[in-house]
């Protein structure tokens, strides 16, 4: 049974400079109905994020109109948005550290627990213990949110969007944030609130939750509306199709580029008996040139302490690790890239980016001791090299001088990669190098990670994602609590469920 109407598009166009980044003139009308989960899919760059702004209020369309429930919407702030029944969940975080969650639950609507002028502490915490216990959150309303793990955090976010009764709910890659139980809890949570009549437009890189979740999906490529139809007329090859114009199944993981490495040869990477004082003990492992070797395990098994006594952000309390044949013990990320070993860490926005320097400046960051003369490298040389990494990467920008705050998730992690791909270690480690991108930039990813490795250079991917680890690993090691306890070649075509057995 088709539901009414609730949120209309009508020939919304986006300008910047001349450039248009959105372009629905002239075709159907964009419509999310009600109690209906709605995705939006597109690679990066498709429009999806300036289509959320649009409706969000965070930026006026430069034509067009839009109706909310038949009535005229056009929001000139994000309070505006609010105000008219529309929330948002972003994929960045939305809280302010520093506060509690109660305070970041109400801020800015501090009148609903004030009276004659004074704030009503009890019916404060009231109100945010029901807004907590909706999404399934046990904390304290009085904890400061910057005390919280990244997924309490969305779920915090979450519960604000939920607590005044929105009429639309955009909910933005929140789940590229989260564990595999914080996504089933999220899906229960939405799929009760569109039960409640509630509208959701839902933004994954994940496909598979595109069709676990949502009865819609609105399809963008290049700025403009390809389609909208009902899931269940599709499957996930058709969908990739028409986000990018070909199938990417087969040529995903370019097994065809895999490259051959000497299995005898001398590692470039080796770990004996590695511990790190928490729950990494008795680690160890091997990467050879040219290899590529996966690490997976469930969250909090190590993986991450691995990779952070590799760049010499975290401390090695015990056994060995050796660099091409030499000892290695690392006391400084810039000890780490100096003996030629790169990181992207698994929060770039964080770790890996200058989000308001320029690309440029982005890309010469791990190259600028080799290339500085008394501290000063050329602005032209600068500009040259990262504009050729720019091309190479198809990274879209307005050019070298762009801001990767200006970017989307996957452009923002091609800066990231770009980075070491100028430096060219001869190890590279990476944390889930393609969460939180669409299917077509995983794909040139995972092609630069091929190339990378056939230069010579050894990778150690480390991933949640176990068809990333499947298919893109020569050799794969499985962690749980600390210890390995499964490898596998790739010969072996390990299954899902032969990692996961290891895992748990």
């Amino acid at each position: 049974m088709s539901h009414a109407a609730r949120l209309a598009l009508r020939d919304i166009r986006k300008t910047y400079d001349a450039a248009t980044v959105l372009d629905l003139a002239g075709g159907e009308d964009v419509v999310f109905r009600r109690g209906e989960i709605h995705a939006l899919a597109g690679e990066n760059g498709a429009g999806k994020s300036t289509l959320v702004k649009i409706v969000c209020g965070l930026v006026d369309p430069s034509k067009g109109s839009m109706e909310l429930d038949g009535e005229p919407y056009a929001p000139a702030t994000l309070a505006g948005a609010r105000a008219a029944g529309v929330e948002i969940v972003l994929q960045e975080p939305g809280l302010v550290p520093g506060l509690t969650v109660a305070d970041n639950l109400f801020l800015g609507r501090e009148r609903l627990y004030t009276r004659l002028g004074v704030l009503n502490g009890w019916r404060r915490d009231r109100l945010a213990r029901e807004a907590l216990e909706r999404v399934g959150v046990n904390v304290s309303p009085d904890v400061r949110a910057g005390d919280l793990d990244l997924e309490s955090q969305k779920f915090v976010e979450l519960a604000r969007a939920l607590a005044f009764g929105p009429r639309v709910l955009v909910v933005d890659e929140m789940s590229a944030s989260l564990t595999k139980q914080g996504v089933i809890r999220m899906s229960k949570v939405l799929r009760e609130v569109a039960a409640e009549g509630v509208t959701i437009l839902f933004i994954s890189h994940y496909l598979e939750e595109t069709f676990d979740l949502c009865q819609s999906v609105t399809v963008l490529k290049d700025g403009r509306h390809v389609r909208t139809l009902p899931t269940a007329d599709l499957d996930e090859s058709q969908l990739q199709t028409l986000m990018v114009g070909r199938s990417l199944i087969s040529e995903l993981y370019h097994d065809d580029a895999r490259a051959p490495y000497a299995q005898d040869g001398q590692p470039v990477l080796s770990l004996s008996g590695v511990d790190t004082g928490g729950v990494v003990r008795g680690f160890s492992i091997e990467v050879r040139a040219g290899e590529i070797v996966g690490l997976g395990g469930l969250v909090g098994c190590g993986c991450e302490d691995v990779a952070h006594a590799i760049f010499g952000v975290a401390r090695v309390t015990g056994g060995a690790m050796m660099l091409s044949g030499e000892a290695y013990a690392p006391q400084s990320a810039r000890e780490a890239i100096d003996s030629g070993v790169g990181f992207v860490s698994g929060d770039r926005e964080a770790n890996d980016l200058l989000l308001q320097a320029a690309i440029q400046d982005n890309i010469a960051l791990p190259t600028l001791p080799m290339r500085s003369k008394w501290g000063v490298t050329s602005r032209r040389d600068d500009a040259l090299q990262s504009s050729r990494i720019i091309e190479q990467l198809a990274i879209a920008c307005r050019g070298p001088a762009d801001l990767p705050a200006n970017l989307s998730g996957g452009n923002r992690q091609k800066v990231v990669l770009g980075k070491w791909m100028l430096r060219r270690p001869r190890l590279l480690v990476l944390q889930n190098p393609t969460r939180g991108v669409d299917v077509g930039a995983k794909s040139l990813i995972y092609r630069t990670l091929r190339d990378l490795a056939g230069q010579g250079t050894a990778i150690l991917l480390i991933s949640d994602e176990l068809n990333e680890l499947r298919g893109m690993s020569d050799h794969i090691v499985i962690m749980r609590r600390g210890a390995v306890t499964g490898q596998f070649d790739a010969h072996m075509s390990p299954s899902e469920e032969d990692l996961v057995a290891c895992m748990v």
